[in-house]
């Protein structure tokens, strides 16, 4: 019985972090900010990693989560095209997805492999690459709501999650390594498999890359 009322406990708080939305990083010793950056690079984008993951409760099984590639990355670049950046794109965008860069459902920085990165930014050598990483996270969480006669109806919410990683590469090395994640607010699941509209908005995604690319601004010069 006390492992029920436990696990009931864990659910209650989690339900309580997730009704709130908020931009947080992690692991800020592995991230990377090379002193000062020239105001004269433009940042190349020609490649993206975007990974979209589900899953069902805290203990279900992660998977993939269909989504429209190229409405995600229009979204990242109209975020993109309002901070005072050069930034030029490639003719075709390439996209990817490397699952052992997330550990336990999370980006961490740890995780991510710097040689796909700079082997990824090689083949544009005379040029300074961009290669972000956008991560899409979405997870259904049990919930209990009280009813006016005192009973209980058990359903679900859905959890939505954005994390961006910035990589700028030049000469071969990472200069600039930044990560910011973001919860949304929680939808309601229904029980006929329909579900609110996601909860992130173009205004959170502009303040996420904001925040990601904060410091890589300030040391232009």
């Amino acid at each position: 019985m006390k492992s029920v009322y436990k696990f009931l406990g864990i659910v209650f708080l989690a339900f309580l972090l997730s009704s709130c939305t908020r931009y947080y990083t992690i692991q800020k010793k592995h991230q990377i900010r090379d002193g000062a950056y020239s105001l004269k690079d433009t940042l190349y984008i020609s490649d993206v990693i975007l990974c979209s993951t589900y899953d069902k409760g805290m203990f279900g099984k992660l998977e993939d989560f269909p989504v429209n590639k190229d409405s995600v990355f229009d979204i990242f670049t109209s975020s993109l095209s309002k901070l005072a950046l050069n930034i030029e794109f490639d003719e075709e965008i390439s996209f990817h997805c490397d699952s052992s860069f997330f550990y336990n459902n999370k980006m961490k920085m740890t995780h991510i492999n710097n040689d796909f990165i700079i082997s990824t930014a090689s083949k544009n050598p005379k040029r300074v690459s961009l290669i972000p990483i956008i991560r899409l996270y979405t997870s259904d969480l049990g919930s209990v709501s009280i009813t006016a006669s005192g009973g209980g109806n058990i359903g679900y919410r859905r959890d939505f999650f954005a994390g961006i990683v910035a990589h700028i590469v030049k000469d071969g090395n990472i200069i600039y390594a930044r990560m910011y994640d973001f919860s949304g607010r929680t939808g309601d699941f229904y029980s006929d498999g329909s579900v609110d509209a996601n909860t992130i908005e173009q205004k959170h995604w502009d303040k996420l890359l904001e925040l990601t690319m904060r410091d890589y601004i300030k040391r232009l010069k």
